[in-house]
């Protein structure tokens, strides 16, 4: 009796390693995935950076053509 309940709690420990070795693995994957969104996300917001920078200047340059007209 006493070999039978170490070997059940030998299955048992291994199964919660494995489960707990997927879901590490689950969680790694996630992490890669959630980095890799943070990379693209950096990039499109330095896009958009350098887009409304070109439309400020764009407007700077307006404004300046519209007061030279008033004076």
């Amino acid at each position: 009796m006493k070999h039978t309940l170490l070997i059940l709690y030998i299955l048992i420990t291994s199964g919660a390693l494995i489960l707990l070795n997927n879901s590490l693995k689950e969680t790694n994957n996630s992490l890669k995935a959630s980095e890799e969104n943070l990379e693209t996300l950096a990039e499109v917001i330095m896009h958009h950076e350098a887009v409304l920078n070109d439309h400020r200047e764009a407007i700077l340059i307006m404004i300046d053509k519209l007061n030279n007209l008033y004076m």
